[in-house]
């Protein structure tokens, strides 16, 4: 069974592409801001997604160029102007900036690259001084004055909603007029086989939080590839035609529906035992009949916790197959106490 028409007597929001590749300010371009006065004029109440925690994502010395990483995860630490902290987003880490550069020794070099809902709602504030602003993220959000801010926005009190994806479904916003998506791009960057599919369902959550009454919605969405063929999906708002073109292409290469994963994922605080077990699990792996074995590799985040970490996937088009494997092999003998592993079967997140 499938739905074709939403409920209520508003239509489908309308969504407008954005191009960012001759903008100035690259937070909010300029076509943004001016759209963004507009409906503000016009007493609308507007949502604008930046699904990136904290003010920036990166921090760097101009002069030698070493990044601020955790000590114990091989990532960036990300700076939360709010807390004047650099905190890991994976081991929750945190860090007093120095203004001293570790490597170069320089005083006062270290500057913040790209940007996190807080220096977002940082320059709104800056452009729409006498306004009703809230920022909503993981971050921000107290659960003792959550369901008053609520209360607010569907009120109408408060004309500009920031937030991260948490604010992307399950709520209703009947005065909500429009919705910006401004880090768009940014969503294709991770390791899941599902980023599309993904991309796609979270720019309809977040589209559905307008033309909740009766009057029809708008999304803009800031873009540099305004090609893209998701983007013309979802314009299009063609659930049909996208799903039919992203099955066709994971049956092509085998991805599921068209097959079953297991990620076998191993931890451990010695890198040369890690990469050991790691083929020794492979060799055991391989003479199965029916499976593909992907890998080793290191994750694409190969160090979280003071631990390394690899990753084998294996590949069938037998269901079955997976509980033989899972059943066949006591993986502890060759753990040795000195390694940890997960398996996952039929991954979501391939970190």
């Amino acid at each position: 069974m499938s739905l074709h028409q939403r409920y209520g007597k508003a239509g489908d929001p309308k969504t407008f592409l954005i191009n960012m590749k001759y903008s100035k300010n690259k937070v909010l371009g300029e076509t943004t801001l001016k759209i963004l006065k507009e409906k503000i004029t016009l007493d609308k109440q507007v949502l604008i997604l930046i699904n990136k925690r904290g003010y920036a994502p990166i921090t760097i010395c101009s002069k030698c160029g070493k990044k601020e990483t955790c000590n114990s995860c091989d990532i960036n630490l990300v700076y939360h102007k709010s807390r004047k902290k650099l905190i890991c987003h994976h081991c929750a880490q945190e860090q007093v900036i120095n203004v001293k550069c570790s490597n170069c020794k320089a005083d006062n070099k270290k500057i913040s690259l790209g940007f996190g809902i807080e220096k977002v709602t940082e320059e709104i504030s800056k452009e729409f001084k006498n306004i009703s602003i809230i920022s909503l993220s993981s971050d921000s959000i107290k659960k003792n004055n959550f369901s008053e801010v609520l209360h607010d926005i569907e009120k109408g009190k408060i004309k500009i909603i920031i937030g991260t994806q948490i604010i992307s479904k399950g709520f209703n916003f009947l005065k909500l007029d429009s919705v910006f998506i401004l880090d768009f791009d940014l969503w294709f960057y991770n390791t899941d086989i599902r980023t599309n599919e993904k991309i796609f369902q979270l720019t309809q959550q977040v589209s559905g939080r307008t033309s909740r009454d009766e009057e029809t919605g708008e999304v803009y969405i800031q873009t540099y590839d305004t090609k893209n063929y998701l983007l013309k999906h979802i314009i299009l708002n063609n659930r049909d035609a996208f799903y039919e073109r992203e099955l066709a292409l994971r049956k092509k290469i085998a991805l599921p529906p068209f097959s079953k994963l297991v990620a076998i994922i191993l931890n451990s605080k010695n890198i040369t035992f890690l990469r050991k077990i790691s083929i020794d699990i492979k060799k055991m792996l391989e003479p199965i009949k029916g499976i593909i074995v992907l890998g080793p590799i290191p994750a694409p985040i190969e160090y979280i916790k003071n631990e390394y970490r690899y990753r084998i996937l294996i590949k069938t088009n037998q269901a079955f197959l997976v509980q033989k494997v899972l059943r066949k092999y006591n993986f502890n003998t060759i753990l040795s106490n000195k390694a940890k592993m997960k398996i996952d079967v039929d991954p979501l997140s391939f970190f």
